[in-house]
This record gives C-alpha cells, sequence and structure tokens, in this order.
C-alpha cells in the first residue's frame, strides 16, 4: 500500500530558473511488490534527494518504504504560464495515489539588447535614425538561439534640429517560435549627432549701363538659396 502525508504548496520562478525552493510531501508504502514510481506533471519535476530531479524517479524497493520526503519544483525548461496537475505515485499491484499540487506559475525572463549605437546623420529636416552595430540578446536561453530574433528597429531623434548628443529612441520586437518567452528591454541612452548642412546664398544678377552706378531701391535685390530642405527658406 502507497501513503502518502503533506500538502503541496505553490512555487513559482522565471522561464530558464528551475523554482529556487520546492514544496514537499512525504512517501511511504507497506506491503510493496516492488519500488514506487514517482512522476511529475507537466512542467514539474521530482527528486527523492533534493539533489537531483526528473520528470520521474523511483523509490524504495519491495516490502517496505519508510517515510521519504519529495521534492517537487519547476522545471527550467517549462515555458511560462501557469501550471497545476497530479504528482502520480504507483507501484506493482498496489492502489495509484495522486498528490495535487498548487496552481503555480512560471515568469517570462526579461532579456536586453547588446552591440548597438546610433548613427550621426546630415541635417536632413526629419528625426528619422539609423542604428548601427550587430545586435545581441544578453540573456537569452541557449536553446532558444535559434528561436528568437530581433526585428528591424524603429529609431528616430527626439529632434529633427542639428545638434551634439541628441537622444536617440529606438523599439525593438521579438519574433521567432519562442518570443513570448521573453520580455524585451528596449535599448538606452543612445545618442548621436546631426549634423548641420552646408547651404549657400547668392545675390541675383543684376544689370546696368556702362559708365552708370547701379542703384537698386528696397526689395529689387534678391537672392537664390541652395542646399537647403525641401519647405524651408531663409528668411
Amino acid at each position: 500500500m502507497i501513503s502518502t502525508s503533506g500538502t503541496l504548496g505553490s512555487v513559482s520562478t522565471t522561464y530558464g530558473t528551475a523554482s529556487p525552493i520546492p514544496t514537499t510531501f512525504r512517501l511511504s508504502g507497506d506491503n510493496l511488490a516492488g519500488p514506487i514510481q514517482v512522476s511529475a506533471p507537466n512542467g514539474y519535476e521530482v527528486s527523492a534527494n533534493g539533489t537531483d530531479y526528473l520528470s520521474s524517479v523511483t523509490v524504495g524497493a519491495a516490502g517496505t518504504l519508510s517515510s521519504t520526503q519529495i521534492s517537487v519544483r519547476l522545471a527550467s525548461t517549462t515555458v511560462p504560464g501557469t501550471y497545476t496537475g497530479n504528482v502520480v505515485c504507483s507501484s506493482l499491484a498496489a492502489t495509484v495515489v495522486n498528490v495535487a499540487t498548487a496552481s503555480s506559475t512560471v515568469d517570462k525572463k526579461t532579456i536586453t539588447i547588446s552591440g548597438i549605437s546610433a548613427a550621426p546623420k546630415p541635417y536632413d529636416g526629419s528625426t528619422v535614425a539609423t542604428i548601427s552595430g550587430t545586435p545581441g540578446l544578453v540573456g537569452l536561453e541557449g536553446q532558444d538561439a535559434t528561436r528568437v530574433a530581433l526585428s528591424s528597429p524603429l529609431a528616430n531623434f527626439v529632434s529633427a534640429n542639428a545638434g551634439q548628443d541628441i537622444d536617440v529612441v529606438a523599439t525593438y520586437s521579438l519574433t521567432g517560435a519562442a518570443a513570448s518567452y521573453y520580455n524585451l528591454t528596449q535599448p538606452s541612452g543612445l545618442m548621436a549627432e546631426i549634423q548641420k548642412k552646408p547651404a549657400t546664398i547668392r545675390a541675383n544678377d543684376q544689370t546696368k549701363t556702362a559708365g552708370t552706378l547701379l542703384v537698386l531701391g528696397t526689395g529689387q535685390t534678391t537672392f537664390t538659396a541652395s542646399g537647403l530642405i525641401s519647405g524651408e527658406r531663409i528668411a
């Protein structure tokens, strides 16, 4: 006969890390025809020694099993979500005993972006910015290296005016089969220069008769500006 005592409590963790504090119950048996198989529900893993965790462990042998602590935790590979189920304790010719787990959660893992900077540009009247470098994801779990990628960024200067060290806001998103397992922290501290754009002003040609003095009244002198951005003028 299989016997259990104790109630499993709720555990929680972040994706990529097994729940640090397991929950436990005690397992014993009498007149056993063989060892007891202890199987974890989906998302969990169990241990009979508090160190080695597996999806299923074998405890004891035929005969009597003295009270043994069974530890239960969420596995490091369990994807974000809410989990519950039964730890199943079974043995040859014995009635199966289920130990219910309390509702437990795995949170998304927060990751960051490295290896990028904002590129300077000549003044063009817009706030559009360019991000340079090769972006990398810091904190990504190894098994997800080919299952998570970054989209192309949407990047803008906070001002369209020429100047140095202008803040740049860049926004990325995650794509791929495992993208939903992560929260992405957007890059911060990006700055770049918007360089002044050369422009010229030229007085328009005027004509006069040789030997006479050129006299121009108010409003009769005109100029042509070049190098200006469309829609802009010199006043």
